[in-house]
Formats: C-alpha cells, structure tokens, sequence
C-alpha cells in the first residue's frame, strides 16, 4: 500500500499532479485497509485510507486513489 498512518496527504488535483502543493489542504492518514473482495471475484480491491482533515477535524474513510503524500521540507 501507497500510505501508511501518520503520513500527511492532500487531495489528488491538477495542481498538486504538478507539484505545487500550495495552499492545499493537509490530512493526516490515521489507518490504511484495503477490502475483501467475494470469492471468485477478479477485480482488484481499491485501498482505502482514514484520514483526519487537521483543519477542519473532520474524519472519514475514502479512496487511496484520490490523495497524494505531501512533500517533506526540512527547516
């Protein structure tokens, strides 16, 4: 898997695609699963994340798909 808890990430979008992550809003990854699918089945589960919005404290689940990991820049 792509995150693991504790990494920061921001929305996956055209701007941040480029590297220009200004501005974007920062979510902290809290747990990472990806779903069983039923047996049988030959699609490839989409990993899922738990993010926590710092902002606005907002928590949830969503597709790993659509966030990408924040730059680290040290002082």
């Amino acid at each position: 898997m792509e995150f693991q808890p504790g990494d920061l990430v921001t929305y996956k979008d055209q701007f941040t695609q480029s590297g220009n992550f200004d501005g974007a809003p920062v979510m902290m990854v809290l747990k990472t699963m990806i779903p069983r699918c039923p047996l049988g089945s030959d699609r490839t589960p989409s990993p899922r994340v738990f993010v926590h919005h710092l902002k606005k404290g907002i928590q949830g689940w969503d597709f790993a798909s659509g966030y990408v990991k924040m730059p680290f820049k040290p002082d």
